[in-house]
């Protein structure tokens, strides 16, 4: 494998007239005395070859950086078959594109950024989530629980990312998983009617357990969008993570107490 991986997102293209070379140990000392010979059985023009990381030859474990090779294409050149004819080389350990990034990724939700001042704004009094995003947009296998007022988990914009618990079978009244919580496909309702005697909403389960954790106040939902709101879907707002499972954990009700 190249010893350099670029996985930075946005990639939409390439340099279109550059490579980066990687040769073995023989090759690599030939080119850095200008000797392009190992090079010339491609059939590929080279108007320039100079080393990627300069002088890391003299520095204590910079041999293999000092193998790699900036090289630039004679303007006749097409960047697919010339990788493929410089990788065909025995003296050749791999070949690269140079790509070109697109950087401070905006999302498309209608709410980003104006309402959502804490992300990015112009004083940048924010968390600078686009530059974060240039790196990660986060992963769906990261599980994120919301120990909060419930959410109200069939939200267009957060439906998608909601958790759902894979090793338990929905409403067949058995605890599949073992975990003392019967049918607890999205999280669990903790709220048991130990918390007094509130005016609850209409239909707001306040009295036992179970796995509704519905949200009746608002508070929680909220905090599951900025958690992990589905981003770039042109409703509502950004989630700091645009892939996530979100875990539904009600332990409050419409009355802010739990």
């Amino acid at each position: 494998m190249f010893l350099f991986i670029w996985m930075i997102l946005g990639i939409t293209q390439y340099v279109a007239d550059e490579l980066v070379i990687k040769a073995d140990k023989l090759t690599a000392e030939q080119l850095q005395h200008g000797d392009i010979t190992a090079l010339l059985p491609a059939g590929v023009e080279i108007e320039k070859l100079e080393p990627l990381f300069p002088g890391m030859h003299i520095k204590k474990g910079g041999e293999l950086l000092d193998r790699c090779f900036r090289l630039k294409l004679g303007r006749r050149e097409i960047l697919e078959p010339a990788i493929a004819k410089l990788k065909a080389l025995p003296g050749v350990e791999d070949v690269q594109p140079i790509a070109i990034h697109e950087f401070d990724i905006i999302p498309n939700d209608p709410m980003f950024p104006d309402s959502q001042w804490y992300l990015h704004q112009t004083t940048d009094h924010d968390i600078d989530a686009p530059e974060a995003w240039d790196t990660t947009t986060g992963s769906n296998t990261v599980v994120v629980a919301v120990v909060e007022t419930g959410v109200q988990y069939t939200h267009e914009d957060l439906v998608d990312n909601i958790w759902d618990n894979p090793d338990e079978i929905p409403n067949n009244g058995v605890d599949d998983d073992a975990n003392g919580y019967v049918d607890d496909t999205l999280g669990w309702d903790f709220v048991d009617g130990q918390m007094g005697s509130y005016p609850w909403w209409p239909g707001e389960d306040s009295l036992t357990e179970d796995n509704e954790p519905l949200d009746f106040n608002g508070h929680g939902t909220h905090v599951a969008g900025i958690i992990g709101a589905v981003t770039n879907n042109n409703i509502g707002v950004a989630g700091v993570n645009w892939d996530v499972k979100i875990m539904c954990l009600r332990v409050g009700g419409s009355v802010n107490v739990g």
